[in-house]
């Protein structure tokens, strides 16, 4: 069963709590701990002292990227681009994604240079920085998780953002009409 909690403390607060709960369902037994963030640093920084603080050994701990701020960052990037040609700017943003998905950040890396010639360099390099400091976390591909929170936010992120956002498939049609 899901866990839910919240405190008004500062980061530093929330990882003691998150430590607790995971000495308390026993994680220094499981087979792997997958700590999942949006790409931030001070989440990144705080994944080792968690580990001692849970008792798992560092070898046992996976760091991985979230799919919907990988691919937020993917949008800023395509947008850096005012103008596109019809379904341009969708088989950029395609291409992006399944580069992402593959864990190939190399081509990713290409695939916006592509796009970051003259002023709009300035803008996709700003993002350059995400991409190649989470690289390692996005070895593996980045896992397209639609559940719990992330998938609210990303349903109200795509409510907002209609014209940016086309469902791929069917599951994910229905995961947003509902």
């Amino acid at each position: 069963r899901p866990v839910y909690d919240g405190t008004m403390e500062d980061c530093d607060g929330v990882f003691k709590m998150l430590a607790g709960y995971l000495r308390a369902l026993g994680a220094h037994e499981a087979k792997e701990l997958i700590v999942l963030g949006d790409g931030a640093k001070w989440i990144w920084e705080r994944v080792a002292p968690l580990t001692k603080a849970v008792g798992i050994e560092p070898e046992k701990v996976r760091q991985v990227v979230d799919w919907f701020h990988a691919v937020e960052v993917v949008d800023e990037v395509a947008d850096a681009r005012a103008q596109w040609p019809e379904g341009e700017r969708a088989k950029w943003v395609k291409r992006a994604k399944d580069l992402l998905h593959a864990g190939n950040t190399v081509g990713l890396m290409a695939h916006f240079d592509d796009l970051g010639v003259g002023r709009r360099g300035t803008v996709v390099n700003k993002h350059r920085d995400y991409f190649e400091s989470n690289t390692a976390r996005m070895a593996n591909g980045v896992p397209r998780l639609r559940r719990g929170r992330s998938a609210l936010r990303e349903r109200s992120h795509r409510k907002r953002h209609p014209a940016r956002h086309q469902p791929a498939d069917e599951g994910q049609r229905h995961l947003l009409a509902n």
